[in-house]
């Protein structure tokens, strides 16, 4: 099934911010927009 956007979660965002989670978000989404063609929205919600 086709999808319209690829949402990478709040808590993945603030696990980079506040618990040094490895995960590079900006990289990761990079990739994922090249490898499905994609827009990659980082975080979910902006209330968390």
């Amino acid at each position: 099934r086709d999808v319209d956007a690829i949402h990478l979660g709040t808590c993945i965002m603030k696990a980079t911010q506040t618990a040094k989670c490895p995960i590079d978000v900006e990289d990761l989404k990079k990739k994922l927009e090249t490898k499905f063609q994609k827009e990659v929205i980082l975080g979910t919600h902006p209330y968390a």
